[in-house]
């Protein structure tokens, strides 16, 4: 990590005034900027840098402002559209002008990996495809109305952190066969994932937790839900409603307002 570099500790922002490389040392007093919240060890903290080397932006520097810009890719084949390391800041807008007018990153197909998608209204969205899409290790923050929003098939959503967004992760109503294994999904306005009648879908080992609303919501048939965690929501741990033949095993649900 680099002087400049922009980090988040939970879901606020710091910024190193000098390299630091993580698990070394403290980072101490090396950072600009304020905690307006107070991080207890006994609790779960998690610290990311946001900043990758190449940035792809609106020109302005607010979220879901007129004539902001957004990515919109179209390629049929998985391997035709591959990113790493990318960052990508205050795409999208709630304004129709179009099919893909909220998007930040709009995906058919492809695989996009440590990267950051943040700032935007609708981080990433996934549409209208069965490839076999991989998300995988991105840092996914503070994108108004929902960080990842899903309406394809056979995406592989794995080991994002995915904080301080409406909702965290959407899986619409033309969402089947996706997995969702290993994501952290905090801090988010809204739940932290939810399924909107998406059927046959795998969430598995995902952390959930510190959502103003469920930690996991579940609509829609035939989803496994296995070996997730949810704590410290404001609402439920995990909400099932409007949705029939799902199977939930070894879920751990705990610290939230109720927990099934």
């Amino acid at each position: 990590w680099q002087s400049g570099d922009l980090i988040t500790v939970d879901t606020e922002t710091l910024t190193l005034s000098t390299g630091y490389t993580p698990g070394s040392a403290s980072i101490g007093t090396n950072y600009s900027g304020a905690l307006g919240a107070k991080h207890y060890s006994t609790n779960t903290i998690r610290v990311s840098n946001l900043t990758r080397n190449v940035v792809i932006r609106s020109s302005g520097t607010t979220a879901n402002a007129a004539g902001a810009a957004y990515i919109k890719n179209l390629v049929t084949n998985t391997t035709n559209f591959n990113v790493n390391y990318g960052e990508f800041r205050y795409l999208g807008a709630d304004i129709w002008s179009g099919p893909y007018h909220l998007m930040g990153v709009g995906m058919t197909c492809g695989s996009i990996s440590s990267s950051t998608i943040r700032g935007g209204y609708v981080g990433l969205v996934l549409y209208n495809s069965s490839c076999a899409n991989t998300l995988t290790a991105n840092n996914i923050y503070a994108n108004s109305s929902a960080g990842i929003d899903v309406n394809n098939s056979r995406t592989m959503i794995t080991l994002n952190d995915i904080y301080a967004n409406g909702y965290g992760l959407v899986l619409e109503g033309g969402s089947t066969s996706n997995a969702v294994i290993a994501n952290n999904i905090f801090g988010n306005t809204n739940s932290g994932i939810a399924l909107f009648t998406a059927n046959s879908n795998i969430l598995s080992s995902n952390r959930s937790y510190a959502n103003l609303q469920q930690g996991i919501d579940v609509g829609g048939q035939f989803n496994t839900v296995t070996s997730n965690t949810t704590y410290g929501n404001s609402q439920a741990g995990i909400m099932i409603y409007g949705g029939a033949n799902n199977t939930h095993v070894a879920n751990d649900s705990y610290n939230n307002r109720y927990g099934i």
